[in-house]
């Protein structure tokens, strides 16, 4: 169902004249409405059969596998916002960051990675670059397969010429294999032409391999409120009757449980572009198909876009940064909140500022063994829209901010049989190889040593009592 809104409210369209991350006059203030009270609430929809593909989809030529480089830091990149499992996306021990804006007037298609086998630091990042797409990329949406654990699958998304900012619609999904390194667009006999092209949403995949996209509008401001499910086990799309929340802008995170969680954002009603009320939040049970909404209480927490959405440890839900209008320029409180799933309260962890990043909106997160690593963004305290290409570290044993990740402990491989990581110094591990070797060896010359002089012993012993017979000499 699209919508078709009469005020183009934080398109951040990408055309020839236009600035990547512009956004539209906002109302007649310039300002977001503040959140809404009260949505029609939403019926429980009912799936649409898949739509006979009409469109013949081919695979894109491979690209040649680019071999890993030599650390280097990238370009200040303004990223689009994922979530955990993923965008930044975590594939085994790499920690992909995918296209983004890198000045006013260029989406790269470069592809980027840091390596989280072994310790590092802030100050001396492990990155490595990756085959690029071909297209720039930003504002779209990215999941990583459960059933092989390395194959990526990038929906929607604002794409142009590289390094340009012309506009490049020609591809609806891809698909990245991150073993060998080369993109392809997937081939989905069951293609649903209803899918339209869109931005600003974010997918989520469960453990079978299903994967949920909603909402979302386009680069002429149409708004979208329908459930679109693509299932990479059998390539197939299907989509589900549209509800009447038109959400963009949004963070998502699926719990085990499999209940789809959508915070924030900002919502087209009747006209009006309104930030979502974050005591109110939609979820959306992926097994039974069913909307609802959950009444949340606690601390106060400001609506917001750009922001990001992480499940961590304990099954709650951390949120991070974001900004409570389109441009990115005002800071929200608090900068990071919890949000308990199971007694649906918000709560704001007390937590030092240092080492922290400052308010960021539009960065990436992603949650790696007991840290979160945050990346890239726009600063919402600078009206000059100041990208930053730092990385910040947070320890979520100790909820501290830190500079250093201290990996010292089996971690998954990129198709996700366990391996041992290996840190440290390499030269200080060769040597205890060497003086374990040794040793060994010292046990070995011993037990011989022994093994011969008892043998010696039992034939001098049988010549001592040997007593002569005729016959024998």
């Amino acid at each position: 169902m699209l919508h078709q809104s009469p005020i183009n409210i934080g398109d951040t369209s990408v055309g020839e004249t236009g600035d990547i991350g512009e956004t539209d006059d906002i109302g007649e203030t310039g300002d977001i409405v503040s959140p809404m009270s009260s949505v029609s609430p939403m019926s429980p929809v009912s799936p649409i059969s898949p739509v006979s593909p009409t469109l013949q989809v081919l695979p894109l030529l491979p690209v040649s596998p680019i071999p890993p480089v030599s650390p280097i830091s990238p370009l200040s990149s303004f990223h689009q916002f994922h979530l955990p499992v993923l965008f930044l996306l975590l594939v085994g021990t790499k920690l992909y960051f995918f296209g983004g804006a890198i000045s006013s007037n260029v989406i790269s298609n470069e592809v980027w990675y840091l390596d989280l086998s072994n310790s590092f630091n802030t100050n001396n990042l492990p990155w490595y670059k990756d085959a690029q797409m071909q297209v720039g990329y930003m504002f779209g949406s990215s999941c990583v397969s459960p059933i092989d654990n390395y194959t990526v699958f990038m929906i929607g998304g604002k794409m142009s010429i590289p390094n340009t900012n012309l506009s490049d619609y020609t591809w609806e999904a891809f698909q990245f294999d991150s073993k060998k390194s080369f993109w392809t667009m997937p081939v989905t006999p069951g293609y649903n032409v209803s899918f339209v092209t869109r931005n600003e949403m974010q997918a989520v995949v469960d453990n079978t391999g299903k994967i949920f996209i909603y909402g979302g509008i386009n680069l002429t401001s149409i708004w979208f409120a329908d459930m679109t499910i693509f299932d990479i086990a059998t390539m197939t799309w299907s989509t589900f009757q549209p509800t009447n929340i038109y959400l963009a802008d949004y963070a998502a995170v699926i719990l085990p449980n499999g209940l789809i969680i959508y915070i924030g954002g900002r919502i087209s009603n009747s006209g009006s572009i309104v930030l979502a009320d974050m005591n109110n939040i939609w979820t959306f049970d992926s097994k039974s198909l069913l909307w609802s909404s959950k009444n949340v209480n606690g601390d106060h927490i400001d609506g917001r876009v750009g922001h990001s959405a992480i499940l961590i440890q304990d099954g709650n839900i951390l949120i991070i940064g974001g900004s409570n209008d389109a441009y990115g320029y005002a800071t929200v409180s608090p900068a990071l909140a919890v949000l308990n799933t199971n007694t649906w309260m918000w709560t704001i962890p007390n937590l030092s500022l240092t080492n922290g990043p400052p308010s960021l909106t539009y960065h990436s997160a992603a949650l790696y063994e007991d840290y979160i690593i945050i990346a890239f963004g726009r600063i919402t305290t600078t009206l000059n829209k100041t990208l930053i290409n730092n990385v910040y570290i947070l320890d979520m044993k100790n909820y501290a901010w830190v500079t250093t990740m201290n990996l010292n402990k089996p971690t998954a491989s990129i198709s996700g049989s366990p391996t041992t990581s290996i840190s440290g110094n390499p030269t200080s591990q060769t040597q205890e190889t060497s003086s374990h070797l040794l040793i060994g060896i010292g046990f070995g010359v011993l037990i011989l040593v022994g093994l011969l002089s008892f043998i010696g012993f039992i034939m001098y012993k049988r010549r001592q009592n040997y007593i002569p017979t005729p016959g024998t000499k």
